[in-house]
């Protein structure tokens, strides 16, 4: 049991490491591919996605400041997740730093807010 629990925590505190680190580099890249509302979009390794615009704001702000203890604690409130690398989504609207994106492979999808510059715009063919 306390294999499976320290298997656990140090798996989330490597995802929450990539998290910061990609977060940071996304910032250090500068692309012409800015997303858009409309755009669909699939998430960057090191993604999040929250419940609140506030929320993916603080998170990002804290990716930035590489935060990592405040991380953990906005990840066990359960207010924002990581998500894996690839997910496609729809984007409701940009605003300052995050994105309300709903996720394409979902019935009835729920709303939610990622970091901008963790998705990756996809230009399909019209």
């Amino acid at each position: 049991m306390r294999k499976i629990f320290f298997s656990a925590i140090a798996r989330m505190t490597a995802a929450i490491f990539i998290c910061a680190c990609s977060y940071e580099n996304s910032f250090a890249e500068q692309s012409n591919q800015k997303v858009r509302a409309g755009d669909h979009a699939v998430t960057k390794q090191g993604s999040f996605m929250c419940l609140t615009a506030d929320g993916a704001s603080a998170f990002v702000e804290h990716a930035i400041q590489g935060e990592k203890t405040k991380l953990e604690q906005i990840l066990k409130t359960g207010s924002c997740s990581l998500v894996r690398d690839g997910m496609k989504v729809k984007v409701l609207a940009v605003r300052d730093n995050v994105s309300e994106v709903v996720r394409i492979d979902v019935t009835s999808p729920t709303p939610l807010w990622v970091g901008t510059k963790l998705l990756q715009p996809v230009f399909l063919a019209r």
